[in-house]
This record gives structure tokens, sequence and C-alpha cells, in this order.
């Protein structure tokens, strides 16, 4: 239970800093307004599901409700991923890379010296 709960953690933050930093590559200037755009349309979202979710629940019960959720969240939210495109591009480099930052190789290097 506990792991099942961490990985439901971890996949709910990288979920939110996701939501949260896209929009900031589209919009400049109001970028607070498109921020509570996304956040509203993410509550709406939220409580439109809980009040459809609930009869077919009541219809179909807990199993075949659920599944409904989950083919309903797959056939709106893989098209929408299909069409973000990023707007800042990505440098690619190696899986880590390997350079010091200037503060950190100045001090190596004066103290190789003395």
């Amino acid at each position: 239970m506990k792991a099942t709960t961490r990985i439901y953690e971890v996949l709910g933050t990288n979920l939110f800093q996701v939501t949260s930093s896209t929009p900031a590559q589209y919009f400049s200037k109001n970028r607070g307004l498109a921020n509570g755009v996304v956040f509203a349309g993410g509550g709406f979202g939220g409580a439109a599901l809980s009040l459809a979710l609930d009869p077919l629940i009541r219809y179909a019960g807990p199993a075949w409700g659920f599944r409904a959720l989950g083919l309903a969240t797959l056939a709106t939210g893989l098209p929408a991923a299909w069409f973000l495109k990023e707007r800042t591009s990505v440098r690619r480099g190696g899986f880590i890379e390997w350079y010091a930052p200037r503060y950190l190789s100045g001090g190596v290097e004066s103290s190789r010296a003395n």
C-alpha cells in the first residue's frame, strides 16, 4: 500500500509540474491569466468527472465505472498529448552532463595552485 501511494505521489507531482510549466512557454504577457485558465479547467474537469462517474458507478458497478473512466481518459488524453508541442528548444546531450559549474571549477583550480 505504501509503495502504491509513493508511486501516485511521484506521478502526481510530475503531472503538476508539466501543467504548471507549459503555459509559461506560450505566454509572456498575461501569464497569470493563462495559468488561471489551466488550473480552473482542471478543477472543472475534476468536478464534472465526479458528477458523471457517480451515476455510472450506480448503474454499471465500480469495476466497469472505473474502466469507463480509464478508457475515457485514454481517449481524450492521448490525442491531447499528441498535439501538445514544446515551444522551447531542448538541448540534446548525454544522460549525465559531465561538467562543473564555474564557481566549482574556480575553487578547484585555486586550491590546486596553492
